[in-house]
């Protein structure tokens, strides 16, 4: 979901809609809980973002927020290139991570297979 909405309505965007920011933080954050914790993440965003968001991006957080809480979630905004990178940085940790899996998961079915 994450990804979904960050290439269909963020890369490559000058402006975006103000939740999907929120849409793009709450996936990507509930993905990282869930290969972190292996149990489901919590539903209250305040939880998770202090839990899958590092804090040196709060203020860009609680900025989001304030907008959230003042105006309309469809309230147009310029991207945040700062935050920009962090998604991106963490869609590819999180690639990495899922490709890993896969081979894994890959050897072991051979593996299977072959006894």
């Amino acid at each position: 979901i994450a990804l979904d909405h960050y290439d269909n309505y963020i890369r490559n965007k000058e402006e975006i809609k103000l939740k999907k920011y929120f849409y793009v933080l709450r996936s990507l954050s509930s993905a990282k809980y869930v290969l972190e914790n292996n149990t489901n993440p919590p539903i209250e965003f305040d939880k998770l973002r202090n839990i899958g968001i590092p804090s040196e991006y709060n203020h860009i957080v609680d900025e989001l927020l304030d907008m959230k809480i003042n105006n309309s979630e469809k309230k147009i905004i310029p991207r945040n290139k700062e935050l920009d990178a962090y998604i991106e940085n963490e869609f590819n940790k999180l690639d990495k991570i899922v490709h890993e899996f896969v081979k894994e998961e890959d050897k072991n079915l051979s593996s299977s297979f072959n006894h």
